[in-house]
């Protein structure tokens, strides 16, 4: 089969069978092929794509159509072959993409996800979380969620065509790929049922990038002579917002503050215990903080038929009527 490109985006291919001569044309506007295969079983399917003036997959395409997009993508890669490379001095002043191993996969993961569900309620989850745009390491996958987070606010649904025209929109469409690159991202998940999981995943690279970023930025100011006590404030503030984004705000200083504390009103004999009592005295005795002490695991341990199910639904029920 010989392709020969006769004008922009449109060709003439030449079969070797009995076929004959078609003209292909891959421009949006006239997207198509002359031969039976594409007009009559590959084009009705692909009809939706080219209504929303879209090119269609590769699995709607003839192989004539094939055959053009080959042609096409060879010529573009050798003229970008012939390119001169970008001077070194140049080449460092761009910025470096931060992603660690999994990182982009659970971002897809996360937008795929959101598409199975067009109404948004799983986009409203993982804006619950915390998730933002400036939390995906890439800008094709912040520019997707983005439009994701606008057609939520225009009640718009959130499937594959009305996302495209979004990002179509927003001159963003061949950042992401296309329709391609769309449907690339829908085939990282079958379900959403691990979406929260991948929320997590995508929030902790996300902290972790940024908390990098201050660190690197601190040794660039402490190189360039900013003095260490600044240096180390900034850095600390920085952490102090990025665990209060996230609904923490313990930190070594203060949980060290909180045990100094209590040692001193042990000491003086202040202390008050914060620990939920078993309303059995000789129990909360013996275990010296009048009962079970928050944040630990209290096990009874006793052999068969002994009464350990008795003895913890009477401090259950101790506690129920003292409290």
């Amino acid at each position: 089969m010989d392709v020969k490109k006769t004008g922009h985006k449109q060709y003439e291919v030449s079969s070797d069978s009995s076929i004959g001569q078609y003209n292909v044309h891959l421009d949006v506007e006239n997207f198509g092929c002359e031969c039976e295969h594409w007009m009559f079983r590959l084009k009705p399917k692909a009809k939706h794509v080219l209504r929303s003036g879209n090119t269609p997959p590769s699995n709607l395409v003839c192989k004539h159509i094939k055959a053009c997009q080959e042609a096409e993508s060879k010529q573009t890669k050798e003229t970008k072959q012939t390119e001169p490379m970008p001077d070194k001095e140049n080449l460092s002043k761009k910025p470096i993409v931060e992603a660690e191993h999994g990182a982009i996969e659970a971002e897809e993961g996360v937008l795929a996800c959101i598409m199975l569900e067009p109404e948004g309620a799983l986009l409203d989850t993982v804006v619950a979380m915390g998730l933002d745009v400036d939390d995906f390491s890439t800008s094709a996958n912040q520019e997707m969620f983005r439009a994701m987070q606008q057609l939520r606010n225009d009640k718009k649904p959130i499937d594959e065509i009305v996302l495209l025209e979004a990002l179509t929109k927003a001159g963003e469409a061949d950042r992401i790929g296309g329709l391609d690159g769309i449907f690339k991202i829908q085939k990282r998940v079958e379900t959403s049922t691990h979406i929260k999981y991948l929320a997590e995943i995508v929030l902790s690279r996300s902290q972790s990038r940024k908390l990098r970023r201050a660190l690197r930025e601190g040794c660039e100011e402490l190189a360039s002579g900013s003095p260490a006590d600044q240096v180390s404030s900034k850095i600390e503030q920085h952490i102090k917002t990025r665990l209060a984004q996230v609904g923490e705000d313990e930190t070594v200083a203060k949980a060290s503050q909180d045990i100094e504390d209590d040692l001193k009103a042990m000491m003086n004999g202040t202390y008050e215990c914060r620990g939920v009592p078993t309303r059995i005295k000789a129990i909360d005795d013996m275990m010296g903080a009048e009962g079970m002490a928050p944040g630990s695991v209290t096990i009874i341990s006793a052999a068969t038929s002994c009464g350990k199910s008795a003895l913890a639904l009477n401090m259950a029920l101790r506690h129920a009527v003292e409290t």
